[in-house]
């Protein structure tokens, strides 16, 4: 083989081996979808349940317990892979997020459904965890620690809180229509001032900051969008004199 060829001939096993390197990541990050997919259920299973009816969670059934688990396993499976460091850290954040999502969702229905079933002319929700009732949103510290992480990074964090925002507006939604089509506690179309007020809060607190990523920034407009949808499903509701019970989030 002359000099040229062994030159080509070596970039095509460069290549191969980047294939390779591109299956067995592929192949681990499948592996940990298929684990997360009855926990996924279980989040949507809780989008089709009134406030009230949120406090019938099962905490058996939550997903703080074993997802952690499964991030760890992942995570050392990974460590193992002959792969670039790049790659590695690339699917690490996604899987963080992508676990992040399902932890924060779940948050937020436990808090609602607790919130829901207190006495009181008024729904008062927490934004953040008190001594006495969990918060709607997880905080980074909350959520690097049900995680098992020394530290959550930052954007992680902010985009898998956007998505849950996507969640919440969704909820929103669904539970309106639900109500309309025939309810016995008219207390939960309170649920769309709670969300808007929550949803508000969070834009407030993404404009203080300078978001350098471009998918943050993008995902950004989709919160002010968010923000938007909730403020009209809430003046529709109180233009027919639906919504009976005050809510504040505190």
């Amino acid at each position: 083989m002359s000099q040229f060829e062994n030159f080509f001939s070596k970039i095509q096993d460069e290549i191969e081996k980047d294939l390779q390197q591109k299956s067995a990541l592929q192949e681990l990050e499948h592996q940990l979808d298929l684990k997360l997919i009855p926990h996924k259920n279980f989040i949507n299973e809780l989008s089709a349940l009134n406030p009230q009816d949120l406090i019938t969670i099962p905490t058996l059934t939550s997903p703080e317990i074993p997802i952690p688990e499964i991030l760890d396993e992942f995570t050392t499976s990974l460590g193992k892979l002959d792969c670039k460091a790049v790659q590695k850290e690339r699917l690490l954040n996604k899987s963080i997020e992508e676990c992040a999502v399902l932890i924060l969702a779940y948050r937020y229905y436990r808090s609602i459904g607790e919130c829901f079933n207190t006495d009181g002319e008024t729904v008062k929700v927490p934004m953040v965890s008190n001594s006495h009732l969990v918060g709607t949103i997880g905080t980074p510290r909350e959520l690097s620690h049900l995680l098992n992480l020394e530290k959550i990074d930052y954007q992680v964090y902010l985009l898998a809180l956007l998505r849950v925002v996507d969640t919440i507006v969704d909820y929103t939604s669904s539970t309106v229509i639900r109500l309309s089509i025939g309810s016995n506690s008219p207390k939960d179309y309170t649920i769309a001032m709670i969300n808007s007020e929550i949803v508000s809060k969070l834009q407030k607190g993404y404009q203080l900051l300078d978001l350098k990523n471009d998918i943050l920034r993008k995902k950004y407009d989709g919160l002010k969008y968010n923000s938007q949808r909730l403020n009209k499903i809430v003046y529709d509701l109180s233009l027919r004199n639906l919504i009976s019970c005050k809510g504040e989030v505190v």
